[in-house]
């Protein structure tokens, strides 16, 4: 039984679809009319060679999200009808009742005729290659992930029994995990109250959100007394600024790799904002130095070596996202399912410490920032407060 789920549009009526067969221990007992639909890998061109079965769905395919009593989040494909020319005969149920009765036809040889869809057939994208369904899966779960791992989150936390506290929250979160319990209990019991205990469950949540957001926030003082690496480890600054995104006080969606832009000189990460643009977020150490003073002239200031390299590395990251422009919101749109905007993405540098500045420095700080156009340099103690700032804002 299932504790949340959602469906979701995946593939229209009409598709064709190829699933990969071996068909060689069958070899002189196949009959000559489903042989001449065996399709060879030159005319799909997908990534694997060997023969294809083409199928075609009689019915839009969807799939269904759900996470299930233990925290496990499944991924199923819901039944649609389907059809093959190598069983004329026959009004399959399923892609997998497809899949299966394709196999026991020309495969005799496998041991067992199950498996996962996902591995064996290809469905062809925008652009006209094909591809594993694989692929398509995981680019349509990416419209839930969040939701869906908020909710296995407090799952998991209520079957463990056991939440972190803060010193001052202890018994707010023993209070809020016996409750946790109880509701998930009634949603599973499906009890007439349904909707009110879905609404509890949703307020309790947030609750959680606020809760987590501080343990977080006292998490991120406590790195500022470390000396973690900026990239290339699992502790790296870069890996926990962007898994905590939240701090800048904008509700980022599932940061984009840029192998999946398409364009190596684009850095890490570009970040998906709530109205259709994306920001990108340039991570340096907390202990690089942000602002120097200009001995040359009394009481100015400049930027720092490292401040002012990383500035030249987001100014050429914006040019090339500027420059490739419309074959990056194309990308999105075709590989993630996407609707973005390129257009005047802004930027954030995050340097250095600023807790032991006067006035002076602060002000300096602010007329360099001025300075520059779509980009804002911050310090990790003006991150700091930020989220301090949220977090009040949030509770009250």
């Amino acid at each position: 039984m299932s504790v949340f789920s959602q469906i979701a549009d995946f593939l229209p009526e009409k598709t064709k679809l190829m699933v990969l067969v071996d068909p060689s221990g069958n070899s002189g007992n196949i009959d000559k009319e489903v042989e001449r639909f065996l399709v060879s890998a030159r005319e799909v061109q997908p990534l694997k060679k060997g023969k294809y079965v083409p199928i075609h769905l009689d019915e839009p395919l969807k799939i269904e999200f759900s996470i299930s009593q233990v925290g496990n989040i499944i991924r199923k494909l819901k039944p649609c009808k389907c059809s093959t020319p190598v069983l004329p005969q026959e009004q399959l149920q399923s892609l997998n009742n497809a899949y299966q009765e394709i196999s026991q036809l020309l495969e005799p040889h496998r041991f067992s005729h199950g498996g996962t869809v996902y591995d064996k057939v290809f469905f062809q994208d925008g652009d006209g290659s094909w591809q594993l369904l694989d692929i398509l899966r995981e680019k349509v779960y990416q419209r839930y992930r969040a939701e869906f791992e908020e909710y296995q989150r407090i799952i998991k936390e209520g079957s463990d029994g056991y939440v972190k506290p803060l010193t001052d929250t202890h018994n707010l979160f023993a209070l809020e995990d016996k409750q946790r319990k109880e509701l998930i209990k009634a949603l599973e019991s499906k009890t007439e109250n349904l909707q009110e205990q879905v609404e509890q469950l949703n307020a309790l949540l947030e609750k959680t959100k606020l809760q987590t957001y501080r343990q977080k926030l006292e998490e991120f003082r406590e790195r500022l007394k470390a000396d973690y690496p900026e990239t290339k480890s699992p502790d790296s600054w870069q890996e926990w600024i962007y898994k905590n995104n939240w701090l800048f006080g904008i509700q980022y969606g599932t940061p984009i790799a840029h192998p999946r832009v398409g364009f190596r000189s684009i850095l890490d990460y570009l970040f998906p904002t709530p109205d259709g643009f994306i920001d990108i977020l340039e991570i340096k150490k907390p202990s690089h130095e942000v602002i120097k003073e200009d001995n040359s002239h009394s009481g100015a200031f400049r930027w720092s070596g490292e401040a002012n390299e990383a500035i030249g590395q987001v100014v050429n990251y914006l040019h090339e996202i500027e420059l490739h422009q419309l074959e990056i919101a194309k990308k999105f749109k075709q590989e993630l399912s996407l609707e973005l905007s390129t257009i005047k993405p802004r930027a954030f540098i995050l340097i250095g410490k600023s807790d032991n500045w006067g006035d002076k420095e602060k002000e300096a700080f602010r007329r360099l920032n001025h300075s520059l156009h779509g980009i804002e340099v911050m310090t990790y103690h003006d991150l700091l407060r930020r989220g301090e700032n949220l977090i009040k804002v949030y509770g009250d």
